[in-house]
């Protein structure tokens, strides 16, 4: 944003207005400035549960655990449960094991947040949680099963680009987008050789994206 666009969203997280203090929030966290975290601190302790969420999340994903407790509130609330595990992988906390185990072993939990849920122990260090992310990769669960190739390579799980280019591979497999989507997160250069033959793959829409992250990754390159 512009300085004058950073100002008017700084002067607004004052508002007496809390869609407007949260849309402040929003604007802030799009920008992306770790110098900016200290002016959503007070937000913290705002009058409104959902400023104080998405104030937690902003925080999170620059790595200021700060939001932490207001995540872990979250994680009851059936609206904001999903975007705070998200958050949590973005955080790292290790004192979140805790209530993330709890939150793992609900009864009727969507196999997508359980599947979240392990992300989150995996990155506050949990080492329970990657096998249990694996295991999925074997899931009858067509959603179930990409959702874990993609976290394969968000989390750069052990042996992911070995996983994630076998997937892509093969032409009868029905999860390529997915692993294109782990290849992409896991970022690595190693994919290139995959992606470009995966550029003459029948489906058009598994070509599009391979192309689309190979130039990414060789942008990226130093």
């Amino acid at each position: 944003m512009p300085p004058d666009e950073i100002g008017s969203a700084l002067q607004d997280l004052g508002d007496q207005d809390a869609v407007t203090r949260g849309r402040a929030v929003d604007r802030i966290a799009e920008e992306g400035d770790r110098r900016l975290s200290a002016s959503l601190w007070p937000l913290l302790k705002d009058p409104d549960a959902v400023v104080r969420f998405k104030t937690a999340c902003a925080l999170a994903a620059q790595g200021d655990r700060r939001g932490e407790p207001v995540l872990l509130w979250a994680l009851g609330n059936r609206d904001l449960a999903a975007l705070s595990l998200e958050a949590l992988i973005d955080l790292c906390a290790p004192g979140a094991i805790p209530s993330l185990q709890a939150f793992a072993r609900r009864r009727f939990l969507h196999p997508l947040e359980r599947l979240l849920a392990f992300a989150a122990l995996h990155r506050a260090g949990d080492p329970a949680a990657a096998p249990r992310i694996e295991a999925c990769l074997a899931s009858s669960r067509p959603e179930e099963r990409g959702f874990a190739l993609e976290l394969c390579g968000r989390l750069a799980l052990p042996g992911a680009l070995v996983r994630l280019t076998a997937v892509l591979a093969d032409p009868d497999d029905p999860h390529q987008l997915d692993a294109l989507r782990g290849l992409r997160a896991l970022g690595d250069p190693q994919a290139l050789p995959a992606l470009e033959r995966a550029l003459s793959s029948p489906d058009d829409e598994v070509a599009a994206l391979a192309r689309e992250i190979a130039r990414e990754l060789k942008e990226s390159r130093p």
